[in-house]
């Protein structure tokens, strides 16, 4: 069982961490008390947040390790912004 602290839990959903305190009131979500720290059980938040399922089985990992063939210069990467984003909607290989 993999636990995550409130921050986490909060970045994740994009929440408040009072928001979190809330609904651990209210029952929502049951956090364990673990050395005088609330921790969430990463299971129980992707059955009840889609989003958190979605972000726990991401290849976010795998993708950031994708490198360019080469590095670009600033001016390269942002005249191809304007020409794809303000021009003919072409791209230029």
């Amino acid at each position: 069982m993999e636990l995550l602290n409130e921050i986490e839990v909060s970045n994740l959903l994009d929440i408040p961490v009072d928001r979190l305190n809330v609904w651990a009131k209210n029952g929502k979500l049951t956090p364990t008390q673990l050395n005088g720290v609330k921790k969430y059980d990463k299971n129980l938040l992707s059955f009840k947040f889609d989003i958190a399922e979605k972000i726990f089985n991401s290849k976010w990992d795998k993708f950031i390790q994708t490198k360019p063939n080469r590095n670009y210069t600033s001016i390269e990467l942002f005249c191809r912004s304007r020409w794809n984003g303000f021009g003919n909607g072409k791209s230029r290989n």
